[in-house]
């Protein structure tokens, strides 16, 4: 989730993918999501794509469990975040 609604306006506009009345439903619908963010076990605030990232890779990796039934251990998936 962005850091805020006005931060997640910000990144909307600079992107300049999106007419402003698009931008707009899009932060009106942001904002009912929002407000839903308490239902769930883990929110993700991306300050940083980077390091929000690594967050959501150690929250699957920890769902998943160390022992992923590969002889290495290691649990094999794709995470893509956008």
């Amino acid at each position: 989730m962005p850091p805020s609604v006005q931060e997640l306006e910000n990144r909307l506009v600079k992107r300049r993918t999106d007419t402003i009345d698009k931008i707009r439903m899009r932060v009106e619908k942001a904002k009912d999501e929002l407000k839903l963010a308490n239902q769930f076990d883990t929110v993700i605030v991306n300050h940083q794509l980077d390091k929000a990232k690594e967050e959501a890779l150690k929250i699957v990796s920890s769902f998943l469990g160390n022992n992923s039934g590969y002889k290495d251990g290691k649990s094999r998936f794709i995470l893509r975040i956008f």
